[in-house]
């Protein structure tokens, strides 16, 4: 497949997982209202931040590794599976020992025992991350749409037998989200496991450089994923479990929003990788237009319709997440072409750039989030995300400028061929459409 047609499929792999996630999401705000649904988010921190904690860029390094062909693909399967088992045991049993102390201080009206339920996902969480990077680095982008897919609909398919089972909704919730990253974990293991199965070539050497290329990647996508994550930690403790509930559904349309720029930042990287950095910088301009210009149109309708929206898809009550949602929309578009430069700055073999930009962003959010939430409240939170991101963003597009020697306005501006390249698009539907007919 080329790369435009890599990102197409997989964003639109990822556009029908979301319809999946929606369709949950909203059954969930319906069933547990905005204080249950704060308590889904708060748990859910658990097993994602842990996960994310102990990934140490093993994903995204067996992305730059496959890709560059440098490190055999069944030592990395290895060092995956081993590594992912272990310490996603100790994760899961220090939550199981310290849930007590983490409810009582993070999580208010929280049960212990949820917390050490949830954090059963864990191995599985390490598994699926380490994993999907192998699939991505060999362009197995059939498999990795799968695996994204089965997640949220076995998440949907459980949570449906045990609601109509009489568990209770939060319960039920936990439970699916377990089983559901468990599924897609293990049809990594299947699909990718070498032939003759080897689990014993991992080794030290290999391990070590899957560590020396990935910690500068795992400080980059550990203070970028803590954003939201940290801002919810500080809303659970300034605020409510209610108020947990409104920024929930912020970070699910952002998250949204991001469909497009992540899937063609997936793409990018394997693609980038195997490619002369002349090729790949006088590309990166029109693909960072393009990603900002579909990202504005997509917030923009949004914009006009978002009150109405969440009125009528999660309820009422959830009409105070409008105004947080409104004021994290720069922070995304920014953020929507940060992540295609990241990628590039991946491909290139500079994870440390990308980890110091990160860092600084997280700074940033932090101080912000502890001046402005407890004047603020969830609209503090919101406006602290999207300042720091646009504070990264600026730091990485000064420098790709500078280092590829072009004008602001290749990253900005449309010209002509852009667009005639919609109009060569919008054509070519049209005839497909008259063809169907």
């Amino acid at each position: 497949m080329s790369f435009r047609r890599d990102s197409v499929f997989i964003f639109t792999s990822r556009v029908i997982a979301f319809l999946i996630q929606a369709s949950t999401g909203l059954v969930l705000a319906r069933l547990l209202g905005p204080e249950g649904r704060g308590k889904y988010a708060l748990l859910l921190l658990s097993p994602m931040m842990l996960s994310m904690a102990l990934s140490f860029g093993i994903g995204t390094s067996n992305v730059y590794f496959i890709s560059r062909r440098r490190l055999a693909a069944a030592r990395l399967f290895a060092n995956a599976l081993w590594l992912g088992l272990l310490l996603g045991l100790l994760a899961t049993l220090a939550v199981f020992l310290s849930a007590e102390q983490i409810v009582k201080h993070f999580m208010r009206g929280v049960k212990p025992q949820e917390l050490q339920l949830v954090s059963l996902s864990v191995p599985f969480v390490l598994w699926f991350n380490y994993l999907l990077g192998m699939a991505q680095g060999l362009q197995r982008f059939t498999l990795f749409n799968l695996a994204n897919l089965l997640r949220p609909l076995m998440f949907l398919s459980l949570f449906v037998v045990l609601f109509h089972g009489s568990v209770e909704g939060l319960t039920a919730g936990l439970w699916s989200y377990n089983f559901a990253y468990m599924v897609a974990a293990l049809t990594l293991v299947i699909a990718l496991r070498p032939r003759p199965l080897a689990l014993f070539t991992c080794g030290q050497s290999a391990l070590r450089e899957q560590m020396r290329y990935g910690l500068p990647t795992y400080v980059a996508e550990l203070s970028t994923f803590l954003f939201y994550r940290v801002n919810l930690l500080f809303i659970g403790y300034f605020l409510d479990s209610e108020q947990a509930g409104y920024y929930a559904i912020v970070i699910l349309v952002a998250e949204t929003l991001w469909f497009l720029s992540n899937s063609v930042g997936t793409a990018l990287l394997p693609f980038a990788a195997e490619r002369s950095t002349a090729q790949v910088q006088q590309m990166i301009p029109q693909v960072v237009r393009h990603v900002l210009f579909l990202t504005l149109c997509f917030i923009l309708v949004l914009l006009a319709i978002d009150r109405p929206l969440i009125r009528l898809a999660f309820g009422a009550s959830f009409e105070p997440a409008v105004i947080p949602l409104r004021l994290i929309y720069p922070g995304i578009l920014a953020m929507s072409g940060m992540k295609i430069l990241s990628s590039y700055i991946l491909s290139q073999g500079m994870p440390k750039l990308n980890a110091i930009t990160a860092g600084i962003g997280l700074l940033f959010n932090v101080i912000l989030n502890v001046s402005l939430i407890p004047r603020w409240g969830v609209s503090g939170a919101a406006l602290a995300s999207s300042v720091s991101f646009l504070i990264m963003a600026t730091l990485q597009t000064g420098w790709f400028l500078w280092t590829a020697k072009q004008p602001a306005s290749a990253l900005f501006r449309m010209n002509k061929e852009d667009w005639h390249l919609y109009g060569h698009m919008f054509h070519v539907l049209k005839n497909r459409i008259a063809a169907w007919r």
